[in-house]
């Protein structure tokens, strides 16, 4: 029976240096996963500080953005103002025109009234002055009749 306890402890023994065995290789694996954790968490700090650095990138970009939001803002408020100022001016230049041209159209029927009464003055001056010259000549023929007769008068006085 010794015997029979000696193997069992034998067998035990045996099983036992293969559990150490086993936890060693155990203990070994664990010190690989460890390191491997480890190295993990180095990484996973190194993509913390990344992703920090891209908030902060982004925090930035925002406020660079807001601030040509805002300005683009002012531009387009600005740009809006003088569209409509220029509407405006347009819209007074319009009507500015169209009271110009009804006054030439106006200026032009007098310009051609006034043509028209030139031309009839013309007429009565062309008119006129053929009176004055057929006036011209009677007066002539009556000076010359007063003379004659003057010359008439004196000689049959003398």
């Amino acid at each position: 029976m010794e015997e029979k306890i000696l193997k069992v402890l034998e067998e035990m023994k045996s099983e036992i240096g293969g559990i150490k065995t086993e936890i060693s290789g155990i203990k070994t694996e664990i010190s690989g996963i460890k390191t491997e954790i480890s190295g993990i968490k180095t990484e996973i700090g190194g993509i913390k500080s990344e992703i920090s650095g891209i908030k902060t990138e982004l925090k930035d970009f925002k406020s660079e953005m807001k601030s040509e939001i805002s300005g683009m803002k002012q531009e387009i408020s600005e740009t809006k103002s003088m569209i409509k100022d220029t509407n405006l001016q347009v819209t007074e230049n319009t009507k500015l025109i169209r009271i110009l041209l009804d006054k030439a159209e106006v200026n032009k029927a007098e310009h051609d009234k006034m043509m028209m009464n030139i031309a009839q003055v013309q007429g009565d001056v062309k008119h006129i002055q053929s009176g004055i010259s057929k006036l011209e000549v009677v007066t002539g023929q009556n000076c010359l009749e007063i003379s004659y007769l003057k010359k008439t008068i004196h000689h049959s006085l003398t």
